[in-house]
């Protein structure tokens, strides 16, 4: 009977480290994306073009998205033999 209620915890233990060990390596990966567009962004655009104003890390985000929305690969090619 305890070996089966330990079971059941060692399962349960290890489902929870490993949906929080993703969700830190999605939030680590996100940054790593982010940052060093909003800072390219924020000291090459911004003080070299006028008009041009810095952006937020969501606006970063929101870029970033839309980029990868509108030039997205969407042709389908088949190799013929």
């Amino acid at each position: 009977m305890y070996n089966n209620v330990n079971l059941k915890h060692i399962i349960m233990i290890n489902t929870i480290l490993t949906a929080v060990s993703t969700m830190i390596l999605a939030t680590l990966l996100l940054l790593a994306i982010t940052w060093p567009t909003q800072f390219l962004w924020n000291n090459v655009l911004a003080v070299s073009i006028d008009g041009v104003n810095t952006i937020s890390f969501w606006q970063t985000l929101g870029i970033l998205i839309l980029s990868s929305i509108l030039f997205k690969n969407s042709s389908i090619t088949t190799k013929n033999d």
